[in-house]
């Protein structure tokens, strides 16, 4: 946490604006149980408003699932990891610092990337705002996809009509859908090199 704070310190001092801070990444890749992600969470809260009280915080940035996610059952027997990380925030009465749900979004699996997997897409990205919804995410609270691409895995569809096909239907879908706004991560500048099954592929938006 004081290096976050260290770090937002830096920045604004330097006049860059910052009004959203996504906190967290990916913590259902890591096995991290949610109650401790979620104490982490209050603690990068606190350091972040002690230098600036006006930032929208949000997290914890999963992997790109397409259903809920289980970890190990608690005593109570519950096993949603979305749900026990917002009943953290609850009990400890930190609901507030949780002003936006941020998410990745990778839904199709290498190598099953077909044409007709382009119908799948609208319902996948609707679906997964109805499960953290019914995992307790407030209704007020706006989700967004702040990383996303076809699949964590490269391949000629991500340079093909599909992927143009795929991309405009996923970003329309998400957005009629109630999703507040999607940011476009690999607007990076990468190589095009070899991806699943060896298939010429690239993440990046513009080629290098």
């Amino acid at each position: 946490p004081e290096d976050a704070a260290a770090e937002l310190a830096y920045v604004e001092k330097r006049g860059y604006p910052v009004s959203y801070v996504e906190m967290g990444e990916e913590p259902d890749g890591h096995y991290t149980p949610p109650e401790d992600d979620a104490a982490l969470y209050v603690q990068f809260a606190a350091a972040l408003h002690h230098v600036d009280p006006k930032l929208k915080l949000g997290g914890p940035v999963f992997t790109g699932q397409n259903k809920d996610i289980e970890t190990w059952a608690d005593a109570q027997g519950r096993t949603s990891w979305t749900r026990r990380f917002v009943d953290y925030l609850k009990a400890h009465g930190k609901l507030d610092e949780l002003a936006f749900f941020p998410y990745e979004h990778y839904p199709i699996e290498p190598g099953k990337i077909a044409w007709s997997s382009l119908y799948d897409e609208p319902y996948l990205v609707t679906h997964i705002m109805d499960v953290w919804k019914q995992d307790d995410v407030p209704a007020n609270v706006p989700q967004m996809i702040t990383e996303s691409n076809i699949s964590w895995v490269d391949s000629e569809a991500f340079v093909d009509v599909w992927g143009a096909l795929w991309l405009e239907d996923y970003v329309g879908s998400y957005l009629s859908g109630g999703g507040q706004a999607v940011y476009y991560f690999h607007y990076l500048p990468l190589g095009i090199g070899h991806g699943h099954n060896g298939s010429q592929g690239t993440f990046g938006m513009f080629s290098a």
